[in-house]
């Protein structure tokens, strides 16, 4: 069998299909020499269907909360944080199998959700999208603007609930630009590639990666939901334990908890700190 690693294609993202034997091995070479990879058929097509329904119903909901102007003035007019706040099937995501095998093999087996965003990108036309540079999504950027020796500390799972194509703004990738010193995207000596996946399918990337959205020029939305992974010990985006509550620790399953970092809290108090092993709030064992 041909062996994919042996050199980078900036030209191309690759797609890897997990009914090869060696399917697990392709992905982390690909993640190590483009950045980037599809990883197809993680996420059944009921399911897709029903979280694709319940990000645009979050989007209304968080428009309700913060206020369409707020959100458009940061550029994240289609940007749902932490949807689990409104619905928690979306923990679904923090569960499929095989992508959590690639995080526990490229992080930690420790390793806790930094960020959970659905993102719902809906139809313009070029007239009323000029450049899209209203939106934060759509300029280039890197998730995780920090190269400490080359190994990742941060690699996202970008979930497709929708087909993700060209003409419905799909994410771009300079492959090949992660996990460069150089703090730029201008300076990179390569073209962003364009993601073809079908929904169901979870773009892995190295979050060092240079990437934007583009525009969606078809008539229905593009929507998929950003995950990012770190190590238990860095700081998340958003609390994610106080933002959900400590009430709602029971509505996830204990994979879960300690992907949100119910397993990983700072101690406020000493009175928190000297109690017993099994009500400490900071578990042993996080790697």
């Amino acid at each position: 069998m041909e062996r994919l690693e042996l050199e980078s294609l900036f030209g191309m993202i690759r797609t890897v299909s997990r009914s090869k034997e060696d399917w697990t091995h392709e992905g982390l070479r690909a993640l190590q020499l483009d950045g980037v990879f599809v990883l197809e058929s993680v996420i059944p097509n009921d399911i897709c269907e029903t979280l694709a329904r319940l990000a645009e119903n979050a989007l209304e909901l968080i428009r309700e909360e913060v206020g369409v102007s707020r959100l458009t003035a940061a550029g994240e007019s289609g940007v749902v944080r932490v949807p689990l706040r409104f619905f928690t099937e979306f923990a679904f995501l923090l569960e499929v199998p095989d992508v959590v095998a690639i995080v526990e093999r490229v992080i930690s087996e420790s390793a806790i959700c930094h960020l959970i965003n659905a993102i719902v990108l809906e139809p313009r036309s070029d007239s009323e999208n000029p450049s899209s540079n209203d939106l934060f999504q759509s300029r280039l950027h890197r998730d995780f603007p920090r190269i400490l020796g080359g190994k990742p500390l941060s690699i996202n799972s970008f979930y497709c609930l929708t087909e993700f194509s060209p003409r419905n703004g799909s994410t771009r990738f300079l492959v090949g630009s992660h996990q460069k010193e150089d703090q730029t995207a201008s300076n990179q000596d390569r073209s962003p590639v364009s993601v073809h996946a079908p929904a169901g399918s979870a773009i892995i990337f190295d979050s060092t990666i240079w990437h934007s959205g583009g525009a969606n020029t078809t008539s229905e939305p593009r929507i998929g939901v950003n995950v990012q992974w770190t190590h238990h010990w860095m700081k998340q985006q958003i609390d994610l334990v106080r933002i959900l509550g400590s009430s709602r620790r029971g509505d996830f399953s204990p994979a879960v908890q300690q992907r949100l970092g119910y397993n990983s809290q700072v101690v406020a108090s000493l009175q928190e700190y000297y109690v017993p092993m099994e009500q400490r709030i900071y578990k042993a064992g996080q790697g």
